[in-house]
C-alpha cells in the first residue's frame, strides 16, 4: 500500500467509486431485466383498475383493506421491468390520486400447477395449511 498519505488518491478513489456506481445504474436503466411489485392503494373501489389491468394482460391481486380514513382498496399486480411503465399508465388513467409503491422482486416462484393453493391435501386444507398444522405453529 502506497500513497495512504495523498489526498488526491482518496479523491480519486472516491471518484471512481461514484462513477462505477452510476454507470451500473444507467446500464441497469437500460437493460430493464427483473420484475416489480407493484403495490396501489385506492381510496374508491379498485374493480374497474383491476380489470383494466387484467385486459392488458398483467396479473392482478385485489385485497378489501381499512385504512386511515376508512375503507380503501389494495391492488398488487407482478410486473416485467419492461411493462411497468404501461401498468402506471393504466394506473393513472383509472384512478390518478391511488397511492402508488414499487418494489423490486429477487425471487419469483411459480408451480407449474395452475392454482397449487386451490388442490387440498387433507380435509379441506390447502398444502400451506397442512403443513402449518403439522409444525403446530401458533398463527
Amino acid at each position: 500500500m502506497q500513497h495512504l498519505n495523498s489526498w488526491i488518491c482518496y479523491v480519486a478513489y472516491a471518484g471512481g467509486f461514484a462513477t462505477g456506481n452510476y454507470a451500473g445504474m444507467l446500464v441497469d436503466e437500460k437493460l430493464v431485466i427483473g420484475r416489480e411489485l407493484t403495490r396501489v392503494i385506492t381510496q374508491r373501489e379498485a374493480t374497474k383498475l383491476a380489470d383494466a389491468l387484467r385486459r392488458d394482460g398483467f396479473g392482478v391481486t385485489t385485497v378489501k383493506a381499512t385504512g386511515m380514513q376508512g375503507e380503501v382498496g389494495v391492488v398488487y399486480i407482478v410486473v416485467t421491468r419492461k411493462n411497468q411503465k404501461c401498468a402506471i399508465k393504466t394506473i393513472q388513467q383509472y384512478n390518478p390520486n391511488a397511492f402508488v409503491t414499487i418494489q423490486a422482486i429477487h425471487c419469483v416462484e411459480r408451480s407449474p400447477q395452475k392454482n397449487p393453493l386451490s388442490v387440498p391435501t387433507g380435509p379441506g386444507l390447502t398444502e400451506l395449511e397442512g403443513r402449518l398444522l403439522k409444525r403446530k405453529i401458533d398463527l
